[in-house]
């Protein structure tokens, strides 16, 4: 119960960290609700998906290769062990495809300012990330370009 008290508190603040970085860099943010949102119910028969409320906060990772994604209410960070201080994108309100919901936006190196546009894709569905035998509630897709990364996701939960 520490370890994973630990481990949100390290994802929400680097999720604070992505936020600032992209105040820093003068991303312009999107905020409010996109349409398509459900708020959590269900999409289709049996399935259910993340409500896509601009509060919304998910991460998102993966093993073979290490990578993760942390979605906040300010902007998406996708970090990796090549580029541990991460790519910032601007927050944008996810779209339900089906029983996924989906973020899209474009992450940008703060230190190159080279580009890449990033799909995450999260659908409830129960999934072990291998290594730890965590149980995650949900699944995830991340494409980065035209890499595209499978790994697990959770809401950490609010203290």
């Amino acid at each position: 119960m520490i370890e994973r008290r630990i481990w949100s508190a390290f994802w929400i603040a680097r999720g604070a960290v992505a936020a600032a970085m992209a105040a820093a860099m003068g991303l312009s943010l999107v905020h409010g609700c996109g349409g398509g949102s459900t708020g959590g119910r269900s999409v289709s028969e049996g399935t259910r998906v993340p409500s896509a409320r601009p509060d919304t906060e998910i991460v998102a990772r993966g093993n073979e290769p290490f990578w993760s994604v942390t979605v906040t209410h300010t902007a998406i960070l996708y970090s990796d062990p090549e580029r541990p201080e991460g790519l910032v994108g601007p927050y944008a309100p996810a779209t339900h495809e089906g029983a996924r919901l989906v973020f899209h936006t474009v992450l940008r190196d703060s230190i190159t300012s080279i580009t890449q546009p990033l799909e995450l894709a999260i659908e409830q569905r129960p999934c072990s990330d291998g290594m730890s035998d965590k149980a995650y509630s949900y699944s995830a897709v991340a494409t980065l370009g035209t890499r595209k990364l499978t790994g697990c996701a959770e809401r950490p939960a609010r203290h």
